[in-house]
């Protein structure tokens, strides 16, 4: 398995990150984690980085010159790996003991996310989606842990913290490239179901996510360009779905 972690500029939300893996139970072996240092301008996150990979073998560094959009980098990496499930991660997460036990429900499913806890109060939720709700920016809030079974089903997850099954990602034809940053996840948990595929929230997989602060190292030109591209226009007009402040539901 190949865990892609994009890094650009807030280098103590990737020490975190880094942190929490090393000190996290789950077994290593067999997985390595790309860390990209995507475009910062900080003068740190790239030696950091560098060093890194140079003193912990599961730990892999690759440096992109500029900010590049996420699916572009993503796709980079995972074309590397040929035949490695993976599993994309923010930056801006610390990762808790359990955190790649997604792996043995791997088989069945196409992509599963992370609950992903609210730092401060530990509040459990994920952004996941039910069939009328795409990309509404709700947050699921989760089930009581003891009273679910391992998997709770949805229609679409975000890439906050998601693993995904290679063979189904090939199959589908992977990251669309034309969502440059916003609606990759969605867009993907679509195609995957439309396969036949199920996607769900792995239970045991948990993670606290800090959220936001993945963009507040760009610059603002950067911003503007993430908006000017119009990646929820062009998701809504590919699924044949429509724009309500963020708010997606199918066209009738």
């Amino acid at each position: 398995m190949i865990v892609v972690c994009l890094c650009h500029n807030e280098l103590r939300y990737t020490q975190g990150f880094v942190e929490s893996v090393l000190k996290a139970k789950d077994d290593l072996k067999d997985v390595k984690i790309v860390m990209v240092d995507n475009g910062s301008t900080d003068g740190v996150t790239s030696g950091y980085l560098k060093t890194l990979s140079e003193t912990n073998d599961n730990f892999v560094f690759r440096q992109n010159e500029s900010n590049e959009w996420f699916t572009v980098a993503c796709d980079k990496v995972i074309k590397e790996y040929p035949g490695e499930d993976i599993y994309l991660i923010n930056n801006d997460v610390v990762v808790l003991d359990g955190w790649l036990s997604g792996r043995e429900f791997l088989k069945e499913y196409g992509m599963l996310g992370a609950v992903q806890l609210t730092p401060g109060n530990l509040r459990m939720s994920c952004f996941y989606g039910g069939e009328s709700d795409f990309m509404s920016h709700k947050q699921g809030w989760m089930w009581a842990v003891e009273e679910q079974g391992e998997i709770i089903d949805a229609e679409w997850l975000t890439f906050g913290a998601c693993m995904i099954n290679r063979r189904l990602y090939d199959l589908v034809g992977g990251l669309d490239s034309e969502l440059r940053f916003y609606c990759s996840d969605s867009d993907l948990s679509l195609r995957m179901r439309a396969s036949g595929a199920k996607i769900g929230v792995c239970r045991d997989m948990r993670v606290i996510h800090y959220g936001g602060q993945t963009t507040k190292g760009m610059s603002e030109d950067f911003k503007r360009s993430v908006w000017e591209n119009s990646d929820q226009k062009r998701f809504a007009k590919k699924h044949k779905l429509k724009i309500m402040d963020f708010d997606y539901r199918e066209e009738k």
